[in-house]
């Protein structure tokens, strides 16, 4: 139990410094945040319901920020290698954001308009 106990001691330390220090990770709390409620109007089942709120949760800016951080502190200097994993940190990031968009794009128009 000691160990689940710092586990997530040490989770909840990353989102603070992420929440802290990166503005992308600020903008998709505030999206989730702005979201969650409208996904109780748009879902009809809470399938569609949790589908809404998990793809706005799915946006992998933590692992980006941290391949980012890392990268800035090992390596010195320009780096092909390493502007490709920020680069496909990146690249993550915004496929997420896509999903997340054709998830809330398709329940709204199948439930919202269409209906």
């Amino acid at each position: 139990m000691k160990h689940f106990i710092q586990a997530f001691q040490y989770s909840v330390a990353g989102l603070k410094s992420c929440y802290q220090n990166e503005v992308a990770f600020r903008q998709e709390i505030w999206l989730l945040v702005a979201t969650t409620p409208l996904a109780f109007v748009v879902g009809r089942s809470s399938g569609e319901i949790i589908s809404l709120i998990i793809s706005i949760l799915l946006v992998v800016e933590l692992l980006n920020s941290a391949i980012e951080n890392i990268l800035d502190k090992t390596v010195e200097g320009y780096s092909n290698r390493a502007k490709w994993a920020k680069d496909q940190g990146s690249a993550a990031v915004m496929l997420t954001l896509i999903i997340a968009g054709i998830v809330w794009g398709t329940l709204v128009i199948n439930n919202l308009v269409l209906h």
